[in-house]
């Protein structure tokens, strides 16, 4: 006889803060749920580097992403400069327009990955997430939701369980 596959359900927590999360991971993993039933969003991703489940940035730091783009503005410059060290084109107009060429590129790479949005299942979150909030988004047996979702609540009364919503409950169970 083949067992039917249990079905999972999405439950979504916001945890205020950053040193609350590494708890409550810990204690919905000693209550069953695998490391890869456990995602955690944060725009302070850095954070929550050493967390034993998935950490999903919501928003690339401005800071890396101005280090990536000059970065890769810089290797490309450094190239094109040895291009035209070889060739004996250091003061053409061409190389000038694809010097600026360049950096243009990095800039628009840098900006477009600023705007890298958020993920479609955490978009009704947007407006009321504060900067140090983490969302939690565990895959829990269907069977074993209410209880969990209770127990959550009971243990630490600070986080906001948004049941299977990340809304919050749903209008039309």
């Amino acid at each position: 006889m083949i067992a039917e596959p249990t079905t999972k359900r999405r439950l979504y927590v916001v945890i205020p803060g950053a040193v609350l999360p590494n708890r409550v991971v810990q204690e919905l993993l000693a209550d069953g749920l695998t490391k890869q039933d456990i995602r955690l969003y944060s725009r302070q991703r850095n954070r929550l580097a050493e967390m034993p489940v998935t950490v999903t940035s919501l928003r690339a730091a401005p800071g890396h992403v101005l280090f990536r783009a000059l970065a890769g503005a810089a290797i490309v410059l450094v190239a094109l400069v040895l291009w035209a060290i070889a060739f004996g084109r250091v003061g053409s107009p061409g190389l000038l327009s694809l010097l600026l060429t360049t950096l243009a590129g990095g800039a628009v790479g840098a900006g477009t990955d600023l705007l890298q949005p958020f993920p479609a299942e955490l978009r009704p979150l947007r407006g009321e997430l504060r900067p140090d909030d983490v969302v939690l988004r565990a895959d829990v047996p269907a069977t074993g939701l209410g209880p969990l979702e209770e127990e959550i609540k009971a243990r630490h009364p600070e986080i906001r369980v948004m049941g299977t919503d990340p809304r919050g409950t749903p209008p039309f169970p």
